[in-house]
């Protein structure tokens, strides 16, 4: 797609080119960037091994129903994980913790549940790893179903999770390098869009101001207002074509 839009620009002859990133990609290297670092795949894959065993074995989900029937609980069957889809890896986490208690009568039953039962340390891995990524869950759900998604949309959604991002700057807080990568990458693909969004987020009718942040008022219009000028000044206008059209006979 870089490449093409690269041919169209020189093609054109154009000087500015204006495109726009697919906005679920972008969510999508932005998560990969934390599950890239050393201490989330391995808490990852423990939990993966423990939830497939016990998916693939009649035996364990059907003592898991048990659980859930002692406790009179509706039962939840633990979710798969594709590693190539990082939203199922969150749901998997997700469901992991919301039964956790069920889940972890069954880690005596089989040495492999045993092995690959996480520790202390690394289900509080989890528990922060599921708080950071279930704002991008959301809004990958919401921008891949949507039947009619905006760039003023886009805009508000990723000033969203600019600030949910930066809500969990500390220095004592466990996933920091995690927070960090994830930042590069966003403040990366957020500087190079959020210009070319400004204006079709100014003329979406459902957000206006919203998708500005702190701007003030002479800082929004001031960039419409120039390529407005731009515009009228250039006075394009298309040649005008005669077809002529021949009757025959």
């Amino acid at each position: 797609m870089l490449a093409a839009i690269q041919e169209i620009k020189m093609a054109l002859n154009l000087s500015e080119f204006h495109y726009y990133r697919c906005s679920a990609h972008i969510l999508n290297l932005v998560v990969g960037a934390a599950f890239n670092t050393n201490i989330i795949p391995k808490s990852v894959k423990k939990l993966r091994i423990f939830i497939n065993t016990v998916r693939n074995s009649p035996k364990q989900m059907d003592k898991l129903k048990e659980y859930f029937q002692i406790e009179e609980i509706k039962f939840k069957a633990p979710l798969p994980d594709c590693t190539t889809w990082w939203n199922y890896t969150f749901y998997m986490i997700d469901q992991a913790l919301e039964i956790k208690p069920l889940l972890a009568n069954l880690k005596s039953n089989l040495k492999t549940l045993s092995d690959n039962w996480p520790t202390d340390e690394e289900w509080e891995i989890l528990t922060e790893l599921a708080n950071l990524l279930a704002p991008f869950a959301s809004i990958t759900k919401v921008i891949s179903a949507s039947n009619y998604p905006t760039i003023g949309e886009i805009k508000l959604l990723f000033l969203g999770l600019k600030a949910h991002l930066n809500k969990f700057q500390d220095d004592n807080y466990i996933l920091q390098e995690q927070l960090n990568e994830m930042n590069h990458v966003f403040n990366y693909y957020f500087n190079e869009i959020n210009k070319a969004l400004h204006i079709p987020a100014f003329f979406d009718p459902c957000y206006k101001n919203l998708s500005f942040g702190n701007m003030n008022q002479h800082e929004i219009l001031q960039p419409i207002q120039r390529v407005m000028s731009n515009y009228e000044e250039s006075n394009i206008t298309l040649p005008s074509q005669t077809h002529t059209i021949q009757r025959t006979s």
